[in-house]
């Protein structure tokens, strides 16, 4: 799976798809982390 992130970058105002290689562990920690932020504690 590749996911891609969108890089912008202010001086030239160019907005970039870069790819952002994860590993499948690193996405699922990734994704549990994000879960916690929004999960009301």
């Amino acid at each position: 799976m590749i996911v891609k992130r969108i890089a912008f970058y202010r001086k030239d105002e160019v907005k970039q798809q870069v790819p952002l290689n994860l590993t499948e562990e690193e996405l699922e920690r990734l994704l549990g982390d994000m879960r916690r932020l929004l999960t009301p504690a």
